[in-house]
């Protein structure tokens, strides 16, 4: 008489290969590091090109910038008179196998109604305008690293919450 079996040997086999696949698991993968986590000063992006310029044949704001050392990507608010501000993440698109370099690009549509506005991909402000900006370059731990302005007013940034204006 055959034996009553609790689950199918195909189940039985998903199990082992789980259990012992789990130790390949990177570390953190499974649960939280709760350790401190730093990256020396040395190892941390720099920018090397920060360019915004806006395409008027386009409709579109780019933004194109390198740095040396990975990056985490750039976190970038605009504005021009503080009282409207867009807040744009600015992507990694290429970066050094080695750590030694990144490519960040971003390109912003213009939109006619601000409604239409969409974080990262396009903007309600027109090549017309006197757009001041601020760029904070984050490194791959999201902590911001350095900063640069662009445009006629980056001072207003100082009094716009959320907005962190870049160190004198």
């Amino acid at each position: 008489m055959r034996r009553p079996t609790i689950c199918s040997r195909s189940a039985r086999l998903l199990l082992v290969v789980g259990l012992f696949g789990s130790g390949c698991l990177s570390r953190g993968s499974a649960a939280p590091d709760t350790g401190p986590e730093t990256i020396p000063p040395e190892d941390n992006p720099v920018f090397t090109l920060l360019d915004r310029r806006c395409e008027v044949d386009d409709g579109e704001w780019v933004i194109d910038a390198e740095t040396a050392n990975w990056a985490g990507g750039i976190t970038s608010w605009w504005t021009i008179d503080g009282s409207v501000v867009e807040r744009h993440r600015i992507a990694v698109v290429e970066s050094s196998p080695t750590g030694e370099w990144d490519r960040l690009r971003g390109v912003l549509g213009i939109v006619r109604d601000w409604r239409e506005v969409r974080p990262g991909s396009s903007t309600s402000f027109l090549c017309a305008q006197e757009v001041s900006t601020v760029f904070w370059l984050e490194n791959p731990l999201g902590a911001r690293v350095q900063c640069q302005t662009r445009g006629p007013n980056p001072e207003l940034f100082e009094s716009i919450d959320g907005a962190p204006a870049c160190p004198n």
